[in-house]
């Protein structure tokens, strides 16, 4: 559940126990809720935040409790606590980075023990793929992950789209592997009253609050959207040409800051876009779409620049249904990849 540097202190005397019976969860003893451990990187804490609030439906019914290392109490042991939490589990949710992998405490130790499980029937493993990362080549690989087929949150047009898919998913679960649904007779607790509050008690998953991105952050965003665009061009050009016989395409890195593609249909070109960010009058933070050869700094055809929410930034187009294809109003670096992707090929379609 931490990021590479974050994890606790290991010691012999607090780390994680063998299975013990002692510990079956109160789902398997017969009631509707099913206990949910989350392990995750810090560096994804923003987006698990978002997953509990999606997950939401799931406690006020009654189906599941998800717990997750903030919910440590001070003065409680890291370690037993996690490791408490783990054991008596019912569904482990891995929620899976470069960061996940690459921490220790979240690999090494908490994936190890709950594939185990998995794999003891004591639980149930469901990957969640945060960000594009070679999960298939780690043990993960084996079991189906969410959302479906396993496409990454972050490369979905809609974020809220995939973790619904996710939230889904785990109903779908407790439904039909633990039999469960929810409790329409279930009635809401009784007021607690100030004097009967205890330290022990639940709380929101939705603790998110807005934060101010850096200009270093935003650049930083542009950049690394205009390289995953040069590479899902890159990728779809290749593909398009082991489908279509008729088909050749060239693309073509200018500088850092421009790549230039052309599709061909037996011989003839039929597709040509420049696609640049940082360049000329437009703004350093707007990636730029032109159809017309030697246009650059001049006009645009589309363009997208860098928007925030408070809590992420997201890509938004300046065209969008105006003689192309309609976009998202905000959109991740997949989906803008898609959206330009989609005028560039319309006039093959």
């Amino acid at each position: 559940m931490r990021g590479i540097n974050q994890a606790p202190r290991l010691t012999g005397a607090t780390s994680i126990a063998p299975y013990n019976e002692s510990r079956l969860s109160a789902a398997k003893k017969g009631t509707a809720m099913h206990k949910v451990f989350m392990s995750y990187s810090h560096k994804d804490e923003e987006l698990r935040n978002e997953l509990g609030s999606h997950l939401a439906a799931l406690r006020r019914q009654g189906l599941i409790s998800d717990w997750y290392d903030r919910e440590i109490l001070p003065g409680e042991v890291l370690d037993e606590k996690i490791s408490d939490k783990l054991l008596e589990a019912d569904i482990v949710v891995l929620l899976v980075s470069a960061d996940f992998i690459a921490s220790n405490y979240c690999y090494e130790r908490e994936m190890s023990v709950a594939l185990q499980r998995h794999k003891d029937n004591e639980a149930v493993v469901i990957p969640i793929i945060l960000r594009d990362v070679d999960w298939h080549s780690t043990p993960l690989g084996k079991l189906n992950a969410l959302p479906t087929d396993g496409k990454p949150v972050m490369m979905h047009g809609n974020q809220d789209a995939a973790f619904a898919d996710v939230a889904r998913g785990i109903r779908r679960l407790v439904e039909q592997k633990f039999g469960s649904s929810p409790d329409a007779t279930v009635k809401a607790s009784a007021p607690v009253k100030p004097d009967e509050i205890r330290f022990d008690q639940p709380r929101s998953a939705n603790l998110a609050i807005k934060k101010t991105f850096t200009d270093h952050e935003k650049d930083s965003f542009t950049k690394d959207s205009f390289e995953y665009i040069f590479r899902l061009f890159a990728g779809s050009l290749a593909e398009l040409g082991k489908r279509y016989s008729e088909i050749t395409s060239s693309i073509e890195q200018i500088d850092s800051r421009t790549f230039v593609a052309i599709i061909y249909r037996s011989g003839q070109k039929v597709s040509f876009c420049q696609i640049w960010y940082g360049k000329g009058s437009f703004a350093t933070r707007e990636i730029s779409y032109s159809e017309t050869p030697s246009s650059m700094g001049n006009s645009v055809n589309d363009s997208l620049s860098v928007v925030d929410d408070g809590h992420t930034l997201r890509l938004k187009a300046l065209m969008s249904g105006f003689g192309g294809p309609q976009a998202e109003d905000e959109m991740t670096q997949q989906g803008a990849a898609e959206y330009l992707w989609s005028r560039f090929i319309a006039k093959l379609q």
